[in-house]
């Protein structure tokens, strides 16, 4: 990669720790219920950061046993199995929250760990770890291999300029994500209201099918009145390609 003049090369190993979680003992589970020491899963984990309304928590009588293995809120996760590359950071109610072997934490960050999330999201690293990662049944991330990953490393007023910048689009895009989901529910319920009437579950059988009520001026027709269906091999149709669905692409 080509860098600014004023910009360094360096290796994730050279500016972090990598150290990685640990499943609980075998035979033994997660619980529901509130022991004070929660258990940070994959399935908890976004781009970004942990969501906090479904943790899980570790049996008190086993919770010293993997006490080693915690991560905090100074400190960056990347899943490391099964699913892939997710980063982001821990918050302030899960500081010290056991960490799951299918997890790595980056510790003892000796940049901007803001500038070090982004770049862990960033495509460039998804292509290195799509390009490293074991091909077992269960894909894997090593360790020592993601140790070796090369960083670019800008000023440490750069670091944090990128950092905010990067950070200010991400809240951008939420926000806007948010807005699509709000517009899309209030098209459900207006698509329901005019196709369907203002009560899809009418009790008054005079005026619904058998799904949904209409208003009593429309009409109830089969698809065939109004739609044909046609079905055609590839060679029946010109310029069109064969499209296939694997289990991985």
């Amino acid at each position: 990669m080509k860098l600014p003049k004023s910009w360094k090369l360096a290796t994730i190993g050279e500016i972090a720790e990598v150290r990685g979680g640990k499943r609980l003992p075998k035979g033994r589970e997660v619980v529901d219920y509130d022991t004070g020491f929660p258990y940070i899963r994959v399935t908890d984990m976004y781009e970004g950061g942990v969501k906090v309304d479904q943790i899980k928590f570790v049996p008190k009588d086993i919770a010293a046993t993997i006490s080693r293995y915690k991560i905090f809120t100074d400190e960056l996760f990347i899943t490391v199995a099964g699913t892939l590359g997710i980063v982001g950071e821990i918050p302030a109610e899960l500081n010290g929250a056991n960490l799951t072997e299918n997890a790595d934490k980056l510790t003892n960050i000796k940049i901007n760990k803001s500038f070090l999330s982004c770049y862990l999201q960033s495509p460039f690293i998804k292509k290195l770890i799509d390009a490293e990662q074991t091909k077992n049944a269960q894909p894997k991330l090593a360790i020592e291999r993601l140790k070796t990953f090369p960083i670019p490393l800008p000023p440490k007023n750069e670091q944090f300029a990128i950092a905010a910048l990067l950070s200010t689009w991400v809240l951008a895009i939420e926000k806007a994500e948010q807005l699509i989901a709000a517009k899309e529910k209030k098209f459900v319920s207006l698509s329901n209201r005019c196709l369907f009437g203002d009560n899809p579950l009418a009790a008054d059988v005079s005026k619904r099918t058998r799904w949904f009520s209409v208003p009593e001026h429309w009409k109830i027709v089969r698809m065939g009145s109004v739609a044909k269906e046609v079905k055609s091999t590839n060679g029946s149709v010109k310029k069109i390609p064969v499209l296939s669905c694997t289990k991985y692409h």
